[in-house]
């Protein structure tokens, strides 16, 4: 079953990706096939922050119904606390840019890769 992604409407706050934002993701897709299409999408994306307990993932808005279709990079790291953390980036069914997904075991809160949103 593939998973929706429905525009957000009125109750999303779209924002520029914070400069440590955009550094992660340029740097996770240093590798990737269509890198340089997809880091040009980054000067001029709108992100949500997802509802995920603070732990930093972004949804890249559009006014389409989205679905995945693929993780094109993805990190593991060891958080400040040793509990590990993996971080990818998804793109649409069309390529473009979709969501960057932080990840922890449910019973360990986020601690430090990107600064705490304010």
């Amino acid at each position: 079953m593939k998973e929706i992604f429905m525009p957000l409407g009125s109750q999303a706050r779209p924002r520029s990706l914070r400069a440590e934002e955009k550094t992660l993701i340029q740097s996770m897709l240093q590798t990737c096939k269509d890198s340089a299409a997809l880091m040009r999408q980054l000067d001029i994306a709108m992100v949500e922050d997802m509802l995920d307990g603070g732990m930093g993932s972004l949804r890249f808005s559009s006014d389409e119904t989205r679905s995945l279709g693929a993780a094109v990079a993805d990190a593991d790291y060891i958080d400040t606390d040793g509990v590990p953390v993996s971080i990818a980036v998804n793109v649409d069914q069309k390529g473009n840019c979709l969501n960057l997904i932080f990840g922890r075991p449910i019973s360990f809160p986020w601690n430090a890769i990107l600064p705490p949103r304010k």
